[in-house]
């Protein structure tokens, strides 16, 4: 059993909160990673967009997830912010070097920019993108309002990622936002640091990248999960190998969400294999049979 035709995974792979569902009983969090991947086919590393990795924690990270594992590791906020995609080569040069192992278990490289990266900085992208080894695939994500208008800005962006073979991130924040008050303490916080812009859910590249914050309260997100697997079983239907990752207030329900939304993708016919069984239905089912 295992995801076929396309990416799922959420922004992280060793949540607390899911000691007592997910992960097998007494699972240390040196195992998360092993299984974690065990289940899910990628991962967002947000990790990489505080820290770079050494090669040699990366060369664990590559040794612990099976071939058909991908990292879309964030580049780092030196890069993005910082220094608005203009370091010094050096800077760019030590990212990469420190990747280098997973060679191989790399999906598209996450490129985040700040809502200070606007319009007349797309030349700069450009260049950026440029200088990236031509086999490691990109996906961009930018929060200046000029690039959801639908306006030069937007379509100047557009043009700009499809004659690079680079994809558009899509960030939606709707289910999320939808949630009334009071908020709890975890919605607050992605209510916080959640942008709230127009969502473009457009396969620009080969690799669709769609990050879904979504609603406190799982069952609330049925009916923008069905919006979203029919897009992305459009996608597959396209020949695309899309990536999507499912966010929530606190993280404690990605792994459901993420089960609901492979079903609902199998329900309309998409090729996508079965979803494992979490590590710990794996260990209650392996004790029943003592």
């Amino acid at each position: 059993m295992s995801i076929a035709r396309y990416h799922l995974g959420g922004p992280l792979w060793g949540a607390a909160v899911w000691k007592d569902d997910f992960f097998s009983p007494g699972a240390r969090s040196n195992s998360y990673l092993d299984e974690y991947a065990s289940v899910f086919n990628t991962v967002e590393g947000n990790t990489t967009f505080y820290r770079v990795p050494t090669p040699e924690l990366s060369a664990r990270w590559a040794a612990a997830v099976p071939d058909g594992f991908r990292f879309c590791l964030k580049l780092s906020r030196g890069i993005t912010h910082d220094a608005l995609l203009a370091p010094p080569r050096a800077e760019v040069q030590r990212f990469l070097d420190g990747i280098a192992p997973l060679a191989g278990r790399l999906g598209p490289l996450f490129v985040q920019l700040s809502a200070r990266f606007g319009p007349e900085r797309l030349p700069v992208l450009a260049d950026f993108l440029d200088g990236l080894p031509a086999d490691l695939p990109r996906a961009v994500e930018v929060r200046h309002p000029a690039f959801f208008d639908g306006g030069p800005a937007e379509q100047g962006l557009d043009a700009l990622l499809v004659a690079r073979g680079a994809d558009r991130v899509v960030m939606d924040t709707r289910p999320l936002r939808s949630a009334p008050p009071p908020h709890d303490e975890p919605t607050r916080n992605a209510l916080t640091r959640k942008p709230d812009l127009p969502v473009r859910p457009i396969g620009l590249g080969p690799h669709p990248f769609v990050r879904i914050v979504a609603h406190p309260v799982a069952r609330a997100n049925g009916p923008w999960l069905t919006a979203w697997a029919d897009v992305v079983a459009g996608w597959i239907a396209e020949g695309r190998d899309p990536y999507v990752f499912l966010h929530s207030p606190g993280d404690a329900d990605v792994p459901l969400l993420a089960r609901v939304f492979h079903e609902m993708l199998g329900r309309r016919g998409a090729p996508v294999g079965e979803l494992p069984p979490w590590p710990r239905a794996r260990a209650a089912a392996q004790l029943s049979l003592i």
